[in-house]
């Protein structure tokens, strides 16, 4: 049996080092690739999720105006500065239920401005 020690490294040993080491500097480089790929694809999450962030606090700021500006005394006292004038007891009408028909709520209310003038 000869010592493995004093065996001499054929070409074909060689060959297959230079595979092995081959193959191993492969998989190093994919393994940097797909850590470049996630850290791009993190760096897009965390983007998309600050966009989100800002987004929702946009949201929530017009939607505080929103509730502000369609606050009924906001609304009487924008009217107020615009000459808005509350209606007398002669110019109001009293709806009942069932006093007459739907359709004829336009044709009332004209009749009662025609009586005002």
């Amino acid at each position: 049996m000869p010592n493995n020690a004093a065996r001499k490294n054929t070409p074909k040993d060689y060959i297959r080092t230079l595979l092995f080491v081959c193959l191993i500097g492969v998989l190093c480089a994919g393994i940097i690739l797909i850590s470049a790929y996630t850290a791009n694809a993190q760096y897009n999450i965390n983007r998309i999720n600050n966009r989100c962030a800002q987004l929702e606090s946009e949201i929530a700021d017009i939607s505080a105006r929103l509730q502000r500006e369609t606050n009924i005394t906001v609304i009487e006292a924008k009217a107020a500065e615009l000459g808005m004038l509350y209606p007398t007891f002669r110019q109001t009408i009293t709806l009942t239920a069932g006093s007459g028909d739907a359709t004829d709520l336009a044709a009332a209310l004209k009749t009662v401005a025609l009586q005002t003038e």
